[in-house]
Protein backbone atom coordinates (compact mmCIF):
# COMPACT_ATOMS: atom_id res chain seq x y z
CA UNK A 1 0.00 0.00 0.00
CA UNK A 2 2.85 2.25 1.07
CA UNK A 3 5.12 1.51 -2.00
CA UNK A 4 2.05 2.31 -4.50
CA UNK A 5 1.46 5.67 -2.11
CA UNK A 6 4.99 6.73 -2.74
CA UNK A 7 5.45 5.91 -6.15
CA UNK A 8 2.03 8.80 -6.37
CA UNK A 9 3.22 10.91 -4.24
CA UNK A 10 6.98 10.48 -5.90
CA UNK A 11 5.14 11.19 -9.60
CA UNK A 12 3.57 14.42 -8.30
CA UNK A 13 6.54 15.86 -6.93
CA UNK A 14 8.44 15.52 -10.70
CA UNK A 15 5.91 17.61 -11.67
CA UNK A 16 6.04 19.92 -8.68
CA UNK A 17 9.31 20.50 -9.34
CA UNK A 18 8.84 21.43 -13.57
CA UNK A 19 6.10 23.33 -12.67
CA UNK A 20 8.45 25.53 -10.15
CA UNK A 21 10.91 25.38 -12.53
CA UNK A 22 9.60 27.08 -15.48
CA UNK A 23 7.26 29.32 -13.08
CA UNK A 24 10.80 31.17 -12.13
CA UNK A 25 12.63 30.23 -15.18
CA UNK A 26 10.21 31.50 -17.98
CA UNK A 27 8.23 34.25 -17.73
CA UNK A 28 5.66 33.10 -19.91
CA UNK A 29 4.67 30.14 -17.48
CA UNK A 30 2.39 32.39 -14.44
CA UNK A 31 0.62 28.73 -12.81
CA UNK A 32 1.95 26.36 -10.10
CA UNK A 33 -1.54 25.26 -9.25
CA UNK A 34 -1.47 21.73 -11.20
CA UNK A 35 0.86 19.74 -8.71
CA UNK A 36 -1.18 21.40 -5.92
CA UNK A 37 -4.65 20.17 -6.67
CA UNK A 38 -3.06 16.26 -7.66
CA UNK A 39 -1.47 16.43 -3.84
CA UNK A 40 -4.92 17.56 -2.81
CA UNK A 41 -6.64 14.63 -4.35
CA UNK A 42 -3.78 12.23 -3.60
CA UNK A 43 -3.32 13.43 0.32
CA UNK A 44 -6.86 14.04 1.05
CA UNK A 45 -8.36 11.20 0.22
CA UNK A 46 -10.55 9.65 3.33
CA UNK A 47 -9.08 6.35 3.14
CA UNK A 48 -5.90 7.37 3.02
CA UNK A 49 -6.03 9.25 5.86
CA UNK A 50 -8.01 6.82 7.74
CA UNK A 51 -5.51 4.14 6.99
CA UNK A 52 -2.43 6.09 7.87
CA UNK A 53 -4.09 7.31 11.18
CA UNK A 54 -5.00 3.59 12.28
CA UNK A 55 -1.87 2.06 11.47
CA UNK A 56 -0.09 5.25 13.23
CA UNK A 57 -2.35 4.57 16.55
CA UNK A 58 -0.61 0.50 16.19
CA UNK A 59 2.86 1.79 15.33
CA UNK A 60 4.27 0.18 18.68
CA UNK A 61 3.37 -3.13 17.60
CA UNK A 62 5.81 -2.92 14.50
CA UNK A 63 9.12 -4.08 14.44
CA UNK A 64 10.44 -2.80 11.13
CA UNK A 65 12.49 -0.11 11.72
CA UNK A 66 11.94 1.18 8.18
CA UNK A 67 8.14 0.82 8.19
CA UNK A 68 8.06 2.90 11.03
CA UNK A 69 9.73 5.92 9.75
CA UNK A 70 8.01 5.20 6.44
CA UNK A 71 4.63 5.28 8.64
CA UNK A 72 5.72 8.21 10.56
CA UNK A 73 6.45 10.50 7.36
CA UNK A 74 3.30 9.72 6.34
CA UNK A 75 1.75 10.64 9.34
CA UNK A 76 3.31 13.86 9.13
CA UNK A 77 2.64 14.60 5.24
CA UNK A 78 -1.15 14.04 5.48
CA UNK A 79 -1.29 16.09 9.03
CA UNK A 80 -0.01 19.20 6.91
CA UNK A 81 -1.98 18.43 4.01
CA UNK A 82 -5.14 18.52 5.60
CA UNK A 83 -4.00 22.18 5.96
CA UNK A 84 -1.74 23.22 3.27
CA UNK A 85 -4.04 21.18 0.62
CA UNK A 86 -7.56 22.01 1.88
CA UNK A 87 -9.45 23.57 -0.80
CA UNK A 88 -9.62 27.01 1.55
CA UNK A 89 -6.31 27.64 2.12
CA UNK A 90 -5.11 26.69 -1.70
CA UNK A 91 -7.60 29.18 -3.19
CA UNK A 92 -6.40 32.12 -1.04
CA UNK A 93 -2.91 30.94 -1.07
CA UNK A 94 -3.15 31.24 -5.13
CA UNK A 95 -4.70 34.48 -5.26
CA UNK A 96 -1.56 36.04 -3.20
CA UNK A 97 0.85 34.49 -4.93
CA UNK A 98 -0.49 36.23 -7.85
CA UNK A 99 -0.61 39.63 -6.63
CA UNK A 100 2.17 39.66 -4.47
CA UNK A 101 4.53 38.43 -8.08
CA UNK A 102 3.02 41.76 -9.49
CA UNK A 103 3.35 44.09 -6.50
CA UNK A 104 3.49 46.80 -6.54
CA UNK A 105 0.16 46.93 -8.74
CA UNK A 106 -2.62 49.91 -8.77
CA UNK A 107 -4.89 46.83 -8.87
CA UNK A 108 -4.69 45.87 -5.14
CA UNK A 109 -3.84 48.46 -2.22
CA UNK A 110 -1.45 47.42 0.74
CA UNK A 111 -4.45 47.37 2.72
CA UNK A 112 -6.37 44.74 0.47
CA UNK A 113 -3.02 42.61 1.00
CA UNK A 114 -2.64 42.67 4.62
CA UNK A 115 -5.96 41.59 5.12
CA UNK A 116 -5.80 38.77 2.51
CA UNK A 117 -2.24 37.75 4.33
CA UNK A 118 -3.91 38.05 7.73
CA UNK A 119 -6.91 36.19 6.54
CA UNK A 120 -4.96 33.03 5.58
CA UNK A 121 -2.69 33.13 9.17
CA UNK A 122 -5.88 32.59 10.85
CA UNK A 123 -7.52 30.44 8.60
CA UNK A 124 -3.99 27.83 8.80
CA UNK A 125 -4.43 28.67 12.90
CA UNK A 126 -7.80 27.50 12.83
CA UNK A 127 -7.43 24.00 10.97
CA UNK A 128 -4.24 23.31 12.61
CA UNK A 129 -5.77 23.62 16.04
CA UNK A 130 -8.69 21.85 14.61
CA UNK A 131 -5.99 18.73 14.05
CA UNK A 132 -4.60 19.26 17.72
CA UNK A 133 -1.78 21.65 17.77
CA UNK A 134 -1.47 24.93 19.40
CA UNK A 135 -1.27 27.13 15.96
CA UNK A 136 0.14 26.56 12.06
CA UNK A 137 3.26 27.32 13.00
CA UNK A 138 3.72 24.79 15.88
CA UNK A 139 2.11 22.06 13.36
CA UNK A 140 5.14 22.89 10.94
CA UNK A 141 7.86 22.63 13.41
CA UNK A 142 7.01 19.93 15.25
CA UNK A 143 6.18 17.59 11.87
CA UNK A 144 9.49 18.89 10.39
CA UNK A 145 11.18 16.99 13.77
CA UNK A 146 11.63 20.56 15.85
CA UNK A 147 10.44 20.56 18.97
CA UNK A 148 8.59 23.73 19.85
CA UNK A 149 9.89 24.14 23.08
CA UNK A 150 13.46 23.59 21.73
CA UNK A 151 12.86 26.29 19.10
CA UNK A 152 11.02 29.06 21.68
CA UNK A 153 14.15 28.61 24.14
CA UNK A 154 16.39 29.29 21.24
CA UNK A 155 14.11 32.27 20.20
CA UNK A 156 14.44 33.76 23.79
CA UNK A 157 17.89 33.04 24.03
CA UNK A 158 18.73 34.89 20.67
CA UNK A 159 16.21 37.95 21.47
CA UNK A 160 17.68 38.59 25.29
CA UNK A 161 21.29 37.99 23.85
CA UNK A 162 20.54 41.28 21.37
CA UNK A 163 17.67 42.75 23.72
CA UNK A 164 20.39 45.29 25.46
CA UNK A 165 21.95 46.37 21.90
CA UNK A 166 18.62 47.09 20.52
CA UNK A 167 17.16 49.00 23.29
CA UNK A 168 19.93 51.33 22.83
CA UNK A 169 19.25 51.54 18.95
CA UNK A 170 16.19 52.50 19.93
CA UNK A 171 16.68 55.31 22.36
CA UNK A 172 19.40 57.03 20.26
CA UNK A 173 17.23 56.88 17.16
CA UNK A 174 13.30 56.95 18.37
CA UNK A 175 13.91 58.91 21.31
CA UNK A 176 10.65 60.42 21.79
CA UNK A 177 8.29 57.62 19.98
CA UNK A 178 6.48 55.43 22.42
CA UNK A 179 5.79 52.70 19.85
CA UNK A 180 8.42 51.56 17.58
CA UNK A 181 7.29 49.42 13.96
CA UNK A 182 8.74 47.38 11.63
CA UNK A 183 7.86 50.21 9.14
CA UNK A 184 9.83 52.42 11.14
CA UNK A 185 13.04 49.98 10.92
CA UNK A 186 13.10 48.95 7.52
CA UNK A 187 15.02 51.56 6.59
CA UNK A 188 17.86 50.43 8.71
CA UNK A 189 17.23 47.02 7.85
CA UNK A 190 17.42 47.70 4.60
CA UNK A 191 20.92 49.99 5.03
CA UNK A 192 22.57 46.52 7.00
CA UNK A 193 22.41 44.67 3.90
CA UNK A 194 24.06 47.71 2.11
CA UNK A 195 26.85 47.61 4.39
CA UNK A 196 27.82 44.61 2.53
CA UNK A 197 30.36 45.43 -0.60
CA UNK A 198 28.73 43.44 -3.29
CA UNK A 199 30.12 43.82 -6.71
CA UNK A 200 27.84 44.71 -9.92
CA UNK A 201 28.06 41.86 -12.25
CA UNK A 202 26.30 42.67 -15.75
CA UNK A 203 23.72 40.12 -16.50
CA UNK A 204 25.70 38.83 -19.52
CA UNK A 205 28.70 37.58 -17.81
CA UNK A 206 27.31 36.04 -14.83
CA UNK A 207 26.66 32.57 -16.30
CA UNK A 208 30.50 32.55 -17.04
CA UNK A 209 31.26 33.92 -13.71
CA UNK A 210 29.11 30.65 -12.20
CA UNK A 211 30.94 28.52 -14.44
CA UNK A 212 33.99 30.02 -13.62
CA UNK A 213 34.12 30.03 -10.09
CA UNK A 214 33.23 26.74 -9.37
CA UNK A 215 35.84 25.30 -12.04
CA UNK A 216 38.36 26.73 -9.67
CA UNK A 217 36.81 25.25 -6.57
CA UNK A 218 36.79 21.77 -8.39
CA UNK A 219 33.77 21.36 -9.95
CA UNK A 220 33.07 20.76 -13.23
CA UNK A 221 29.44 21.86 -13.96
CA UNK A 222 29.69 19.81 -17.37
CA UNK A 223 29.80 16.60 -15.58
CA UNK A 224 26.85 16.97 -13.57
CA UNK A 225 22.82 16.90 -14.06
CA UNK A 226 22.89 20.69 -13.25
CA UNK A 227 20.72 23.45 -15.28
CA UNK A 228 21.53 27.11 -14.74
CA UNK A 229 19.21 29.56 -16.09
CA UNK A 230 19.73 33.35 -15.49
CA UNK A 231 16.62 35.45 -15.90
CA UNK A 232 14.41 37.92 -14.47
CA UNK A 233 12.85 36.60 -11.00
CA UNK A 234 10.04 38.46 -8.90
CA UNK A 235 10.83 40.93 -6.29
CA UNK A 236 12.64 38.91 -3.32
CA UNK A 237 13.91 36.66 -5.01
CA UNK A 238 17.36 36.65 -5.80
CA UNK A 239 18.00 33.22 -6.82
CA UNK A 240 16.93 29.22 -5.98
CA UNK A 241 17.88 25.51 -6.61
CA UNK A 242 15.65 22.96 -7.25
CA UNK A 243 15.66 19.39 -7.53
CA UNK A 244 13.20 17.89 -10.08
CA UNK A 245 14.50 14.30 -9.57
CA UNK A 246 16.99 13.50 -6.81
CA UNK A 247 19.59 12.65 -7.65
CA UNK A 248 19.41 13.26 -11.49
CA UNK A 249 17.95 16.69 -12.42
CA UNK A 250 18.88 19.84 -10.22
CA UNK A 251 17.96 23.22 -11.78
CA UNK A 252 19.04 26.21 -10.43
CA UNK A 253 17.76 30.24 -11.24
CA UNK A 254 20.10 32.68 -10.80
CA UNK A 255 19.08 36.67 -11.29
Amino acid sequence: YLDKLEIEYETICKQAGMEVWEYYSDTSKSSMGKHKELFSQLLLNDSTIANINNWSLEINKISNDTLIRRLALWKNIITCAQVDFSPEVMGLQSMLETQLSNYPSPGISDDELEHSISKLIKLRNDKAKHLGYGNYAHMVLQTSGIDTLWFENLIHKLDSGTSKAYTVFIQNHFPNQPKVEYKDLRKYITQSYLIHDDPVIEDNKKEQLIYETLTDIGIDLDTLPIQFEITELPPGIGGFGNCIDIPNDFRAVAE
